[in-house]
């Protein structure tokens, strides 16, 4: 016998005791209208129960797991998309080249690991995009602690112009302003 109809005979059978019963222990002082009312709230309970033990089942294939899951996997998906869509340019008295965030190129930026940087403000807004899916409820612990060291405390923007030669200025791709302000 298959669950379905283990459950459909003990649905019958539990059914059949909750007429039954009150009919058979039934006093000779009661009426007919209160045993059949004992019945009616005994076949209630039994529905109740049922009602609660189907949710349950239910629960654990359609749950709000599985909701959460694919809530998760969407932001983490979309924060995917968005980081590798992102391309900075990096220009300096030295150098200038842009830098993919899926940037396999690694080996050959790690000699620019020393310039002193400065952030355009177009930078700081493409980050902002990012954090703003990354402070999603659903977004995975270790992905928001990794995000969160990306976030600036302090933007100081006293760079003299003069001082701005110094630095390497980084800004998102297409965005290059000479009014931008870099901090």
């Amino acid at each position: 016998m298959n669950s379905k109809s283990t459950i459909i005979v003990f649905c019958l059978v539990s059914l059949f005791i909750s007429i039954y019963l009150p009919f058979n222990s039934r006093d000779h002082s009661e009426t007919l209208y209160q045993t059949i009312n004992v019945s009616a709230t005994l076949i209630a309970a039994f529905a109740t129960v049922m009602t609660l033990a189907l949710a349950l089942l239910l629960y654990k294939k359609y749950g709000i797991d599985t909701a959460v899951i694919y809530k998760r996997t969407e932001v983490v998906f979309r924060l995917l998309e968005k980081i590798n869509l992102l391309i900075f340019f990096l220009e300096s008295k030295e150098v200038a080249f842009a830098i993919s965030m899926d940037s396999s190129d690694k080996k050959y930026l790690q000699k620019y690991y020393s310039l002193k940087l400065i952030f355009s403000d177009a930078y700081l807004d493409e980050l902002e995009k990012l954090f703003e899916i990354s402070s999603n409820p659903v977004t995975p612990k270790k992905i928001v602690e990794k995000m969160d060291i990306l976030k600036f405390r302090l933007i100081s923007y006293g760079i003299s112009t003069e001082e701005k030669a110094n630095y390497a200025k980084l800004y998102p791709l297409g965005s290059r302003n000479e009014q931008e302000k870099f901090g």
